[in-house]
């Protein structure tokens, strides 16, 4: 409306959102380099869908996987033209983060024997965890389903206004309690200890396990990293 600010709207859309802000500066070669140029082009009106598949390979090769990625679905526009909405669908695939470190993750981070190190460990099975249902084919981690046969399926779609990211009939989220969940749902039998790192991930080792921290938590991510890593389809990562 005529009396919003521009700030104003954006609250509107995004301010649910914004818990935090984090800032990343990606360089792009100028034209007439192909990224450069099929950037500008987006930027004048042209999405990279509309452009050429060489034109979009060649800002992915630049950016990296990652990058495009955070740009498509955890970026919002503050100032200039909405480029997460210019980007192709293909952008909005989520890139596999920690499962194919998880192995070396979890021993360095026993090895350095502090509790925040725990702490992150455990986070990292968990999101690992996740990824690793959320790459298999069968479809098992999709737990509710707006349209029966939509193909589109969100996780806590109606419970706060705030559904995470929809991804071609798969969902993607970094919330460890959504991530715990969906894998508790697919793998009932780890279940239990991905309550347990659930709960020593946001309370603190400590509270869950009094003095036994070191000794029960570390025991808790060897037993997730190989309840994740070995399965059916091989070992992922260095051991």
């Amino acid at each position: 409306s005529k009396g919003e600010s521009k700030g104003d709207t954006w609250l509107g859309r995004w301010g649910h959102l914004a818990t935090k802000a984090d800032v990343r500066v990606v360089t792009v070669p100028p034209p007439p380099h192909p990224a450069g140029a099929a950037l500008a082009a987006a930027i004048a009106g042209e999405p990279l869908a509309r452009q050429s598949p060489e034109a979009v390979a060649a800002l992915r090769q630049c950016l990296g996987s990652e990058t495009m990625f955070v740009l498509a679905v955890e970026c919002a526009p503050i100032h200039g033209p909405d480029l997460p909405m210019l980007l192709p669908p293909g952008a909005r695939t989520p890139p596999v983060r920690c499962l194919r470190s998880l192995n070396a993750d979890v021993i360095d981070a026993l090895a350095d024997g502090g509790e925040r190190a725990l702490i992150w460990a455990l986070k990292r099975c968990i999101r690992a965890a996740f990824e690793r249902e959320m790459t298999r084919s069968d479809g098992n981690h999709i737990i509710c389903c707006k349209d029966e046969g939509c193909g589109e399926y969100t996780v806590g779609d109606g419970d706060d206004g705030n559904p995470d990211v929809t991804v071609e009939g798969r969902v993607y989220t970094r919330d460890l309690y959504h991530c715990a969940g969906l894998v508790s749902d697919a793998r009932p039998e780890l279940g239990e200890d991905l309550a347990a790192a659930l709960c020593a991930a946001v309370h603190g080792p400590r509270a869950v396990w009094g003095a036994l921290w070191y000794a029960s938590g570390s025991a808790l991510c060897v037993r997730l990293r190989d309840a994740v890593t070995y399965t059916e389809g091989g070992s992922v990562g260095p051991r």
